[in-house]
């Protein structure tokens, strides 16, 4: 069902680096991408396959895993993504860029976990830095990069127990927990006038 393939769609930082994805299975995810949704069916996103090791090795010397774990020192040696693809825009893509940058990445994760890997939308990233590996277009801005890979952490998703408490963190066996907001938290009461 949707439901259970939503609720293995997490953030998965540590991965079986030696578990490859191949570009036919990178395309795969795409194209779920590309049969989706787009705000007034401008389809303006691009997409750059990485999965070559030595590409992989360079988006992630250029990546910041979870930033607010203060005491995780992020994927060891191994435990990288093993593949990404990243999101480009228009530079002049206006306000709808992240309806259909939020789509696609929904869809592309959402294929990976049916095929058995996990996913990481990262924002923080050097996009200068991948701008100019890549020789992305000039008229292009990276909007998202997706990390790929078979995830080898563990991640628990737990009722909040108050609407400010909705932090993640680690515990000390590296068990990450994501708190998700109640139902009745976020669903407005019906009232009229």
């Amino acid at each position: 069902m949707l439901i259970d393939l939503i609720k293995r769609n997490r953030s998965y930082r540590c991965f079986d680096e030696s578990k490859r994805i191949s570009r036919e299975e990178l395309l795969e995810m795409v194209n779920a991408a590309r049969l989706s949704s787009s705000a007034r069916n401008l389809q303006p996103l691009r997409y750059r396959l990485v999965y070559k090791k030595e590409e992989c090795d360079f988006v992630f010397s250029n990546l910041h895993f979870a930033r607010s774990l203060q005491n995780w020192k992020g994927p060891q040696e191994g435990e990288h993504p093993a593949a990404y693809i990243i999101l480009l825009l228009p530079k002049d893509a206006g306000n709808m860029q992240y309806i259909d940058t939020g789509i696609a990445a929904q869809s592309i994760t959402l294929s990976a976990v049916e095929k058995g890997y996990g996913c990481c939308n990262l924002g923080s990233v050097e996009k200068e830095e991948l701008h100019y590996y890549f020789m992305f277009p000039e008229d292009r801005d990276i909007a998202l990069v997706i990390a790929l890979g078979v995830p080898i952490d563990q991640v628990v998703l737990e009722e909040s127990k108050n609407p400010e408490d909705i932090e993640y963190w680690r515990d000390e066996n590296n068990v990450h927990h994501t708190p998700k907001l109640k139902l009745e938290d976020i669903v407005l009461p019906e009232v009229h006038r």
